[in-house]
């Protein structure tokens, strides 16, 4: 995968919560692509909306598939997240 800086900021995000590199790479890239973000990846932040910018920390979010997750206002300007996003 190219590691651009979106996946250059959730890469540190998995290392921290004890991802093995091999599944990170999978991983990011499926949340990527889940949250339409995959042909952005090379883009900085700064390029994107923030509605964009929140789908990056949904996707941080999620990189652990925990059992439980408490979002605060998590479709926030983000009008173009489908609620089926969340289904999965």
């Amino acid at each position: 995968m190219n590691r651009g800086e979106v996946v250059g900021s959730l890469m540190p995000v998995g290392r921290l919560r004890g991802i093995p590199d091999t599944r990170l790479d999978a991983t990011v890239a499926e949340l990527l692509r889940l949250f339409l973000l995959y042909d952005s990846r090379c883009s900085t932040m700064a390029a994107y909306s923030k509605g964009m910018r929140q789908r990056v920390l949904l996707a941080a979010a999620l990189l652990h598939n925990s059992d439980l997750l408490v979002l605060d206002e998590p479709f926030s300007g983000s009008t173009s997240m489908p609620a089926c996003c969340f289904a999965r």
